[in-house]
C-alpha cells in the first residue's frame, strides 16, 4: 500500500510539476508544493497511525482564554 502511494505522488509530480515550470509559474509551483507536502503527510499519517493535529482545537482553546480576561 506504501508504494501505491508513493506511486501515485510520482505520478502527480510528473504529471503537474513540468507544466508549472515550462510556464514559469514560480508562485504556483510553490503553492503546489505546499499542498502537495501537506496532502502527502496526511496520507502517511493516515496510513501509519500518526497522531493528527487539530487546528480548530487550538483556535477554541486560544479563543476561551480571551474571552475569560
Amino acid at each position: 500500500m506504501l508504494l501505491l502511494l508513493i506511486a501515485i505522488y510520482i505520478i502527480i509530480l510528473a504529471m503537474e510539476l513540468p507544466a508549472l515550470l515550462k510556464n514559469g509559474w514560480r508562485r504556483e509551483v510553490l503553492v503546489f508544493s505546499l499542498v502537495f507536502v501537506v496532502g502527502v503527510y496526511l496520507s502517511l499519517a493516515q496510513y501509519f497511525h500518526w497522531p493528527l493535529v487539530n487546528p480548530l482545537q487550538s483556535i477554541i482553546h486560544g479563543s476561551s482564554h480571551l474571552l475569560s480576561l
